[in-house]
């Protein structure tokens, strides 16, 4: 009897453990694969996929102290890529960041921010995608770390070649 009784338990046990590894299997390959198809193939919006450019001249008539580089990734409203900031100053460091957001109807939001925990570096935009869909223009918030505050400017991108 007692062996029955630890034969079901050990079989119980195997089989829940099995049962919970294939579920695991099944949820990664569907939100990972299946979704993204999925919605790759219902997507009818504009492609913001490739290389975009910081527009040197700012809304105040200053001109920014780098350049910046958009690679965007796509795949369907949701956007990812990353940032290359190359500073005016010789003396700056070229700087990398990360970009995650999505597309929802002619407006792009996304954040950037530093692929490594020990620097600082924070920004949200909300851009709107204008003319045939090769400028977006909006603004930016962002931490600086110069200045030590929070701050917002304008800003306008277009689409690389």
């Amino acid at each position: 009897m007692e062996r029955d009784v630890l034969v079901g338990l050990i079989t119980g046990l195997a089989s829940g453990v099995l049962t919970a590894i294939l579920l695991w299997i099944a949820t990664s390959v569907w939100v990972t694969k299946f979704i993204p198809w999925y919605e790759e193939r219902l997507y009818k919006g504009i492609s913001l996929q490739g290389t975009w450019t910081l527009v040197p001249k700012r809304d105040d008539g200053n001109v920014w102290g780098h350049e910046e580089l958009l690679d965007i990734r796509q795949v369907a409203h949701r956007i990812s890529g990353t940032v290359a900031l190359t500073p005016a100053a010789a003396k700056s460091k070229r700087a990398a960041l990360v970009l995650a957001g999505e597309v929802r109807d002619r407006f792009v939001m996304f954040t950037m921010q530093s692929p490594s925990g020990n620097k600082l570096s924070y920004s949200t935009y909300l851009l709107e995608i204008v003319g045939s869909g090769d400028t977006m223009r909006g603004a930016c918030a962002f931490y600086s770390v110069r200045e030590a505050n929070i701050d917002c400017f304008k800003v306008e991108y277009r689409r690389g070649d």
